[in-house]
């Protein structure tokens, strides 16, 4: 003879009213998390049931009749879209939470009737909506006059869309830096948290790297799901020429690209290698004679390298005209 549903629901909260829980077990999980199982074993039962206590009154999700393997889910809110459950051999009975929410948190019960319930308090960590770090150069490329003796970059890492004002930043993949103190802003309407860190250190001498990543976590959360790693590079440059249709001086444009941080000082040479005009200058350009016949030369600073100097020869006699850099 099969139970029926309907009739139930009152004999199990009569039991539930009159049967102790165990002591609820702590569970920590994270947001974006593919599974988060609560697992419930039981002995001598044909009902088990999964519920969530609340405050303003009990919400049930899965009632199991254990004799004829016959589960019934027992709620149609959307917020327990992502809710499912597993049944393990002849004695189990799990609640599975798939790709865990924010609000997927509290404290669910496991009904066994004959024996005490199973508590769990589950508490989400939210994991930052975005987490990137930016970096510029404060120091490096001053024009030579004024270049410091130590050159140096300063980065930022922003984490955003937090609920927990605990967290920190920890920097890592720089052996020598300066730190400044982490803030912290709320969003009145959210309620959510940016984080934020300024760190200044050495220029680097070529490619190289620095991380950032959130702690203050209890759950086990994969670095890989809270932090970012910024790779520093030196620019890729190309000189290229405008002849003027009035024969005048002619313009040399220095255009580069792929460094990280961004260029923001650019150095001009003849074909001695003798600096024209200001070396270092935040121009990306610099007028030269137009009709000489002449190897010019233009390097790109972003506090990593500017040792790549890249060449062109060009006379506008000659009609070599390259567009699409003005």
């Amino acid at each position: 003879m099969r139970i029926n549903f309907s009739t139930l629901l009152p004999f199990l909260f009569y039991v539930f009213k009159g049967t102790s829980a165990q002591t609820p077990r702590d569970v920590v999980t994270y947001t974006t998390k593919t599974v988060e199982k609560l697992e419930c074993s039981f002995t001598s039962t044909v009902i088990v049931q999964w519920i969530e206590q609340k405050d303003d009154g009990n919400i049930n999700l899965f009632l199991y009749d254990v004799r004829d393997g016959l589960v019934q889910k027992q709620t149609n809110d959307s917020k327990y879209d992502n809710f499912h459950y597993s049944i393990e051999g002849t004695n189990g009975f799990n609640l599975v939470i798939n790709n865990v929410d924010k609000g997927d948190g509290g404290h669910y019960l496991c009904i066994r009737i004959t024996s005490p319930a199973v508590s769990f308090d589950v508490n989400v960590e939210v994991l930052p909506e975005s987490i990137n770090i930016h970096c510029t150069e404060i120091s490096a490329c001053l024009p030579s006059a004024e270049k410091e003796a130590d050159p140096q970059i300063n980065c930022l890492c922003a984490a955003t869309g937090l609920r927990s004002s605990g967290l920190e930043i920890e920097w890592d993949g720089v052996d020598t830096f300066t730190a400044s103190d982490t803030t912290r802003v709320k969003n009145p309407t959210s309620g959510s948290f940016i984080i934020r860190s300024n760190i200044t250190l050495p220029s680097p001498n070529g490619t190289a790297s620095v991380s950032c990543s959130l702690t203050g976590y209890r759950s086990q959360i994969p670095k890989r799901l809270r932090s970012y790693t910024y790779t520093f590079s030196p620019p890729v440059c190309n000189l290229v020429h405008y002849c003027p249709s009035d024969g005048t001086n002619a313009s040399l444009i220095c255009s580069c690209s792929r460094g990280s941080p961004k260029v923001n000082a650019y150095s001009f040479y003849d074909s001695q290698k003798s600096p024209i005009g200001t070396q270092r200058s935040s121009s990306k350009s610099v007028q030269v004679e137009a009709n000489k016949i002449e190897m010019f030369f233009c390097s790109g600073c972003n506090g990593v390298s500017d040792n790549q100097i890249v060449g062109l020869e060009f006379n506008c006699k000659q009609g070599k005209f390259i567009s699409g850099y003005l």
